[in-house]
Order: C-alpha cells, then sequence, then structure tokens
C-alpha cells in the first residue's frame, strides 16, 4: 500500500510516505506508525491548502485477506495511535479518527505583525490581552490573555480578572487582586500563606530579631532567654545559607523572616529588618 499526498503553499510540491506489508503478522500492534502497515510524514507551517491521495499496488488484492481498506487523514500525530490489523478490519475506524483525532489549524491574523497593527485601528486585541507574532512565516498575528487574566481576547470587553480562589492558592487568607492574588497569614502566624510554604505558629520558632544600622547588619536585639547569646553575621549568614531566598518564611512591612539552623541543630527564625530610612534637615 502507497500513501501520499499533495500540498500547496505559493509553488507546487508534495511529499508523503510510503507503507509495506505482505503478510498481517508482519504489522506491528504496539500502538505506533513504523511503516509496516501504517506510514505519517509532517506538513510545513504555513500550509494553505491541503490535497490527500492514497494508493494501493495491484488494486489491494494481494493484502485483501486481512487489509481490505486503506484510509489517508490529516491530522495531530500525538492523538492517533495504531492498533495493527484491528484498524483495518475496524468498521467504526472512521468515526474514531473523526472524534479523537482533532486536526489542529495554525491561523493567523492578516498578513502584518503586532509592531504594524498595534496602533491601527484594525488592531483586534482587547483589553488585558497581549499581542503575538505568528511562528507560520507568511506573518500575522493573535492576541492571548495576559497572566492572571481569561477568556476571549477578541471579544469585548477582553480578558477578565480570573479568581485564582476557585484553585485554592493559599493555606492563609486569601484576597484575589487584579491579575493576580495574595496570600497571609492570620493572627498569632507568620509566613507567606501560600501552599506548599504555608503558615507557621509563631511560637514554633524562637525568633531572633536583627537591625539594619548604617552599612552592617549588627547583632540581637532580642531573643528568648534559651538562646541568650550575641550572633555576629558570620554566624547568621551561616544559619541561613546566606540569607537565601530558599529560607524565607515570610515577610512584613517591618522585614523578611528567614529559617535559620544553628551550630547546634537548634532550628530558628530570624527576623532581618529593613533599613530605616530617615532625612534630617
Amino acid at each position: 500500500m502507497v500513501f501520499g499526498f499533495s500540498l500547496y503553499e505559493g509553488k507546487n510540491f508534495s511529499t508523503g510516505c510510503m507503507t509495506t506489508c505482505s503478510r498481517g503478522q508482519d504489522v506491528s500492534n504496539n500502538g505506533t506508525c513504523s511503516g509496516i502497515g501504517c506510514c505519517q510524514a509532517a506538513i510545513p507551517k504555513g500550509l494553505t491548502i491541503y490535497l490527500g491521495f492514497v494508493n494501493s499496488p495491484g488494486n489491494h488484492t494481494n493484502v485483501w485477506s486481512f487489509n481490505p481498506c486503506s484510509y489517508a487523514f490529516l491530522g495531530d500525530h500525538e492523538k492517533f495511535t495504531f492498533r495493527g490489523t484491528s484498524d483495518f478490519m475496524d468498521p467504526n475506524f472512521v468515526n474514531r479518527i473523526v472524534n479523537d483525532v482533532p486536526i489542529v489549524i495554525d491561523w493567523a491574523i492578516g498578513t502584518k505583525n503586532c509592531s504594524v497593527v498595534r496602533n491601527s485601528t484594525t488592531y483586534s486585541c482587547m483589553e488585558h490581552s497581549l499581542c503575538v507574532d505568528s511562528e507560520s512565516g507568511r506573518g500575522g498575528y493573535r492576541c492571548i490573555c495576559e497572566e492572571g487574566y481569561g477568556g476571549n481576547p477578541y471579544l469585548s470587553p477582553g480578558c477578565q480578572d480570573i479568581d485564582e480562589c476557585a484553585t485554592s492558592p493559599c493555606d492563609g487568607i486569601y484576597k484575589n487582586t487584579p491579575g493576580g492574588f495574595e496570600c497571609s497569614c492570620p493572627k498569632g502566624y507568620f509566613g507567606y500563606g501560600k501552599k506548599g510554604r504555608g503558615c507557621q505558629k509563631e511560637h514554633d520558632f524562637p525568633i531572633l530579631k536583627l537591625s539594619c544600622l548604617g552599612l552592617g547588619l549588627l547583632s540581637i536585639l532580642q531573643m528568648p532567654s534559651n538562646l541568650n547569646k550575641v550572633f555576629t553575621i558570620e554566624e547568621l549568614e551561616q544559619a541561613t545559607n546566606n540569607f537565601s531566598e530558599d529560607e524565607i518564611l515570610g515577610e512584613g512591612g517591618n522585614g523578611v523572616v528567614y529559617k535559620g539552623v544553628l551550630p547546634d541543630q537548634r532550628v530558628v527564625a530570624i527576623k532581618k529588618s529593613k533599613p530605616n530610612r530617615r532625612v534630617y534637615k
């Protein structure tokens, strides 16, 4: 059996594939189009016209006993699973392809890119949407919603804010914002409030509070009695992996709280205060 198709894009050219089999037992049923009983060929970007045909040498008589029909179709190859000779004998094969194998259309608006049409009267991207140049090689553009927004970017009023509450992104207190959301912790807890980092009770960790004076971080201003020690900046950097973002437990208006591990393996929360910038006249 030979399968081929012709394509047209500004000039005539053709591509295709060939598959042969003389015995049903030679046909693979492992789900892949290997070239024995089934083959596939890619089509280029920018395709505007598709003409397909299928041909079988010997009028199909040599393989009629196990392969009475031949098919050619256009579709997403990742959605098609070849079932071996059972596909040849399946009377519902055409319906299965129509229902299960979609055709992916690469389309664009016009032939001008975003930089040309963005300020024109024909610009089609509505509120809270972005213009994306087509990659087909034939020009044109498409519209997509901004992050945190959803809907149809081509129809008024454009993309709408997504209420992330539906996906429960917070362990703490949730607040929806335009294009995003905020998580915070209830009173008595600290942290980001987001899932994965969550909120922790303040008494779960001893709190070491630091103060920024001048250009350098200085010693502890407040600590529990069982941690009655002044730590150097080097010790605090070592405990927090140099104040790594991966160790951040939470952040407030006065500073950032980091998880720290002391040399005796005690786990503490270290609060790095924000500089107090005052202007004196």
